[in-house]
């Protein structure tokens, strides 16, 4: 990725697009599972009796999601 060849920059594009593009899809995904309205989250909570959460209010909430958020997209990676 370093050597000075022509078209550089497309490479680098090309190698760096996916990685920001999946990132991308992992936080759009978990947005909506964790969002305190419509969440799938809070749909699955109310359906065995839990009230539902607003995972991104509370510092513990949201630094639960962001860790979970994390390491799935970690996994689904590789």
């Amino acid at each position: 990725m370093n050597r000075p060849i022509r078209g550089i920059r497309v490479y680098r594009t090309a190698v760096f697009v996916p990685v920001v593009v999946s990132t991308i899809a992992t936080v759009i995904i978990f947005l909506w599972v964790f969002d305190p309205n419509f969440g799938l989250a809070n749909w699955l909570l109310g359906k065995v009796g839990l009230g539902p959460f607003a995972f991104f209010t509370s510092s513990n909430g949201a630094l639960y999601s962001i860790v979970a958020m994390t390491v799935w997209g970690g996994s689904a990676s590789t």
